[in-house]
């Protein structure tokens, strides 16, 4: 099989799905079903993905975002797409025998600045690993990823615009794709009741956990974390954007409980400062947290390093897609405790390391016993070792190959139609 892979975002601001995107690369280069991949991506990321430059299997396609027509075609194919799918009842009804919604999507085609970079390619499937996919109107199967739909449980987390952006986008999204991948099974069930995609089109497919972005990558030492970011040990580790959903606020106030015993304490959170982090300072101004370090996007080496001499990871988001950070401390060996919520459920394995994330009473209780407990830490980290073995094991690859292979036979089935 062959294989086309859209890849604009390399690098950390775009957090999970880069390294979502990353393992998925590498179960796919690995796999001895796949022929050939052609590696889509931007000019100016050649450096960031520099693991795959080497690789025999594959083709690199690199195009230009930068000129001003890309741009320009590139947002009118969205507004017609969008404008076709939202308004076709309407169409439809005062424009019985136009077929305007049909002429507006084939208008949106023949201006999307990729399409005839990717219809040239001799490939059979193109994943692009993104809920609101740039390419679309191809003459392969497409394949999508939609990491989440939060939105829609969380709507106060978002202006009515965000909102309404997502939905369309979303949903335009999911009418263009052949196959829509998931990581777990509840995103499936969302995608189900709340968009109507049928079943058949979705699967959900762990990526390749064994693929480690940290393996070639030099951790930075407890000096240079100390001398960088005036770091003291032990500290708690929350590598996540601040999101509302991400619920620093809560880890902060079982913070605050914790440090009633263990003032020395601190908490070290790193990822994207969004607009919410200016609630999340609020709080910390009308209340004494010199030992709270908000980082921002840390190099490589520094995150490999934060996350090595760190006490513990503790992640207390209300909502995940996947939860990559989860993945990630478990396979190096750091103790991990998790919100109550399904895709930790998943990859976790065992409720006695997950907490209620609306309770900072319950957070608190099981950092203490992380911190106190020797028995409790060696369970934690044994469990961590079982967890890793069980996915080693799987054979990730097959699972995204059988939804390319689902999604030629949609896209086939179709044509044929």
């Amino acid at each position: 099989m062959k294989v086309a892979f859209y890849m604009d975002f390399a690098n950390m601001k775009t957090g999970g799905v880069y390294i979502y995107a990353k393992g998925v690369l590498n179960g796919l280069v690995q796999s001895e079903r796949i022929e050939k991949i052609y590696l889509l991506h931007r000019e100016d990321i050649q450096d960031v993905i520099a693991d795959f430059t080497q690789n025999p299997k594959i083709e690199h396609v690199v195009f230009s975002q930068r000129s001003t027509g890309f741009k320009l075609r590139q947002a009118a194919s969205y507004f017609l797409l969008n404008t076709a799918s939202l308004y076709a009842q309407d169409f439809q009804k005062y424009f019985p025998k136009r077929n305007v919604s049909k002429r507006l999507k084939q208008l949106a085609y023949r201006l999307n600045p990729l399409r005839s970079l990717v219809n040239r390619l001799d490939a059979d499937v193109v994943h692009i690993p993104l809920n609101i996919p740039p390419i679309f109107g191809i003459n392969k199967a497409l394949v999508i990823t939609v990491h989440d739909v939060q939105e829609i449980h969380f709507p106060a987390y978002f202006d009515a615009n965000e909102r309404m952006r997502r939905a369309v986008n979303y949903k335009v999204g999911m009418d263009e794709a052949d196959g829509v991948v998931v990581w777990f099974d509840h995103v499936k069930e969302d995608l189900q009741r709340y968009f109507q995609l049928d079943a058949a089109r979705i699967r959900s497919c762990l990526p390749p956990v064994a693929n480690d972005w940290f393996e070639h990558v030099q951790a930075s030492t407890p000096d240079t974390l100390q001398d960088r970011y005036h770091l003291n040990k032990p500290y708690v580790f929350y590598p996540a954007a601040t999101w509302e959903h991400k619920n620093h606020l809560v880890l902060l106030q079982a913070l605050m409980k914790v440090r009633q015993n263990h003032p020395d304490v601190q908490l070290v959170c790193t990822g994207h400062q969004s607009e919410y982090m200016q609630h999340i300072r609020s709080w910390m101004e009308t209340n004494q947290t010199d030992w709270v370090h908000f980082l921002g996007i840390v190099e490589e080496s520094d995150l490999l390093g934060l996350y090595q001499h760190a006490e513990m990871v503790v992640f207390p988001s209300l909502y995940e897609g996947g939860g990559i950070p989860a993945f990630e401390a478990m396979r190096m060996g750091i103790p991990i405790l998790c919100s109550n919520i399904y895709p930790f459920r998943q990859s976790i394995g065992s409720e006695r390391f997950l907490f209620d994330p609306n309770q900072p009473d319950d957070v608190a209780d099981k950092i203490n016993r992380m911190l106190e407990e020797a028995d409790y830490r060696n369970e934690n980290l044994k469990n961590s070792r079982s967890q890793t073995q069980k996915f080693n094991e799987m054979d990730a690859a097959s699972s995204f190959i059988q939804a390319y292979t689902e999604a030629i036979a949609y896209k086939q089935s179709n044509v044929e139609a």
